[in-house]
């Protein structure tokens, strides 16, 4: 289970709860009210587009600052003028925002003679309820990270901040991201430190970074130093930190340009330790090379590494080979792998890989091949693995269409031939019975509907599969009207009783196309346990307005009925009031002489039972 929450540690990223207005002239006239329905604001300083161009903040700046109801402030296209300065003025003095976000801007370094920084040294310095400070893409540079970094040090509570983020953002030179880093001791609460694309300040910006990872109280858990100049020298001063970190849980050094000798170091370091679970490397420059070191250090480590990301690392059929050995073994802990954007592994080499997955002591419970150029052999070869593979849970499998392949030497498409299937082998996965498969992506794969139904028949005795991602694939109704009564056949109760009550996910959030029935069988799904139950009780015996139909057991067979009665009894309100009507309306079930003749006639009519009913 400590696995499992792990894993959803990583993929599922927290979002926001609050409802974010957009800044305008009844907005403002709310938070001048302090209103506490406004708890989440943007303000926009575009000028096609921003409201805040047009205020006189030199009226209105005390509605920012003494607001108390705000939690969540987020400025994009902030520029250099008097109004940027008066707005600035009056968000220093606001002491309730807990997350403060920057975005699209290009911080002046001064405004009116000041710096930006400067103005909103109090805000930083003073504000105990600050949790998180985010900068997306905008340019600070050395003066306005100094004062940054001051404001941070001169902090009082220092217990409350949680997040640092900056996203493609210059901070500046080596010597001002020390100050920074330094200005970060002390901040014992401080979880994530994103410091992605922001030209970090080369070895010593490194050194300072590690520096502070290796202070004892230091409780940073996740860091992301990708798209940065992180060489093989400056993966060699994190790889040391490593060794002596005690708790970095999320290492990201995606699209950085160390290469195979910076992989032997960083994995040299995780061999000891323990702590480090995620270590995300997507579209660096490891090479084969690089992920056969990794690979051959997997099984020795002692840490608890559970995802790996590999995305994009132009991993060929040797690094594949290598890779799947390492995970066959029962002592490595990756339970989650990427390998998306990894088009240069042949069918032979896919066949290596899958050691892992034919193996029962593998631990791999997530994998994820998205837009990795399969084709027909490569998902046969997969799928022969997956055919004794009872512990991988899910499987991505979006934006590999079978039928691009399909290609002749003129560059045109070759007709899929009728009856032909390219996911033919892959369909007896979904059929095994031993299939532990619960999630499965195929969104973009180019599916048509003849695919699709095949699929819904497939599933038929499927009682694992929660998520079936089908969107991106021009799927008409004849798809969805298949699925409606794969889900909830209502021909009979038996059917319905045999209809899939597991599948409750068939798009990815947020995706609208599904008709409404469909989804409202997919919600049923999603209820848990009892779900055949209840959709029998409201299809056949909870007609539409409450009316209770007890129709359905005036034919039921007098040795079936009991039991009947007992499985529509369970506790449940619907279940209670249906019982009840029922014994209202069957009186004859409490007079045991009249049970025992109605068990021995056996054959009365529907007339005569409709008679002693009513």
């Amino acid at each position: 289970m400590a696995d499992d929450d792990s894993i959803n540690e990583y993929y599922n990223q927290d979002i926001p709860q609050h409802t974010t207005h957009l800044l305008d002239e009844e907005v403002l006239g709310q938070i001048k009210l302090n209103d506490p329905a406004i708890t989440s604001l943007a303000v926009s300083w575009y000028e096609e587009t921003g409201y805040a161009q047009s205020v006189n903040w030199t009226m209105e700046r005390k509605s920012i600052g003494y607001n108390t109801q705000l939690k969540r402030l987020s400025i994009c296209g902030l520029g250099d003028n008097t109004r940027s300065k008066s707005f600035c003025i009056g968000l220093a003095d606001n002491q309730s925002i807990e997350d403060f976000i920057i975005c699209d801007s290009e911080l002046p370094l001064v405004i009116a003679d000041e710096s930006i920084m400067a103005t909103l040294y109090p805000f930083f310095a003073h504000n105990n309820n600050l949790k998180s400070i985010e900068f997306d893409e905008s340019s600070i540079g050395d003066d306005n990270t100094r004062m940054l970094a001051f404001s941070l040090k001169m902090r009082g509570n220092k217990s409350t901040l949680r997040k640092i983020t900056f996203w493609d953002c210059s901070l500046g030179g080596e010597k001002v991201v020390g100050e920074l880093m330094t200005a970060l001791e002390g901040y014992d609460n401080l979880k994530e430190l994103s410091l992605c694309d922001t030209e970090f300040g080369g070895k010593g910006g490194f050194a300072s970074l590690a520096k502070l990872l290796q202070k004892t109280n230091c409780s940073l858990e996740k860091l992301d130093v990708s798209h940065n100049n992180l060489d093989n020298e400056c993966c060699n001063i994190l790889a040391k930190m490593l060794t002596k970190n005690r708790s970095l849980k999320v290492l990201n050094l995606s699209s950085c340009v160390f290469d195979e000798q910076g992989m032997r170091s960083l994995s040299n370091s995780l061999v000891n330790n323990n702590i480090l679970k995620h270590l995300i490397c997507k579209q660096s420059s490891i090479g084969s090379i690089g992920l056969k070191v990794l690979s051959s250090r997997l099984p020795y480590m002692i840490s608890s590494l559970k995802v790996l990301d590999l995305s994009g690392c132009a991993i060929d059929d040797r690094g594949a080979a290598a890779l799947g050995s390492a995970l066959k073994s029962s002592v490595t802990a990756v339970k989650a792998l990427e390998l998306n954007q990894t088009s240069s592994i042949s069918s032979a080499g896919w066949n290596d890989f899958c050691v892992c997955l034919r193996d029962s002591n593998s631990s791999l419970k997530r994998l994820s091949i998205a837009n990795c150029d399969i084709d027909e052999v490569k998902i046969t070869v997969l799928s022969n693995a997956l055919l004794n593979n009872s512990t991988l849970k899910t499987l991505i499998l979006s934006h590999n269409n079978l039928d691009s392949h399909r290609i002749n030497v003129y560059g045109l498409m070759h007709r899929r031939p009728i009856g032909a299937d390219p996911w033919q082998s892959f369909s007896s996965v979904l059929r095994h019975p031993d299939s532990g498969l619960e999630e499965l992506d195929m969104h973009g794969c180019g599916l048509t509907d003849e695919d699709v139904i095949g699929f819904a028949n497939d599933l038929a005795n499927n009682t694992s599969l929660r998520s079936l991602v089908l969107s991106g694939n021009g799927l008409t109704r004849r798809s969805w009207d298949v699925f409606s009564l794969f889900l909830f056949n209502k021909t009979s109760i038996q059917a319905t009783y045999e209809s899939n009550h597991t599948l409750c996910s068939l798009s990815k959030p947020g995706d609208s196309n599904l008709p409404d029935h469909l989804v409202s069988s997919l919600q049923t799904n999603g209820l848990g346990t009892g779900v055949a139950r209840q959709k029998i009780l409201w299809h056949y015996f909870l007609s539409g307005g409450g009316t209770i139909n007890v129709k359905q057991f005036l034919d039921m067979d007098m040795n079936v009925l009991p039991q009947a009665i007992s499985w529509i009894g369970r506790a449940d309100d619907e279940g209670h009031t249906l019982m009840f009507t029922l014994l209202q309306s069957m009186p004859y079930l409490f007079d045991t002489d009249g049970m025992k003749a109605l068990q021995n006639s056996g054959k009365a009519s529907s007339s005569q039972k409709q008679r002693r009913v009513f």
